[in-house]
């Protein structure tokens, strides 16, 4: 019976590190995506100076991840109680 406990925990470990794995595949797939439309709609249509239109993206999306990180572990610590 004691076995059965790190057992589970191994289970629980290796599942949550395949999943990460596979979010960050997904995630790097669309980052390719977004890349291309950036480059192919606003980029190529504006001056040099793209640099600064990738530190706005990058801000963005980090508000907007950060929001969705927030929203995610509210969520968990209501299923928790």
């Amino acid at each position: 019976m004691a076995i059965k406990k790190p057992v589970k925990k191994f289970e629980t470990t290796i599942a949550t590190a395949l999943a990460t794995a596979f979010g960050l595949t997904i995630a790097l797939f669309w980052r390719d995506a977004i890349r291309a439309f950036i480059d192919e709609i606003l980029i190529s249509k504006l001056p040099q100076s793209n640099w600064i239109f990738s530190i706005i993206a990058a801000l963005i999306v980090t508000m907007l991840c950060s929001l969705g990180i927030w929203m995610v572990s509210r969520w968990s610590k209501k299923e928790q109680v």
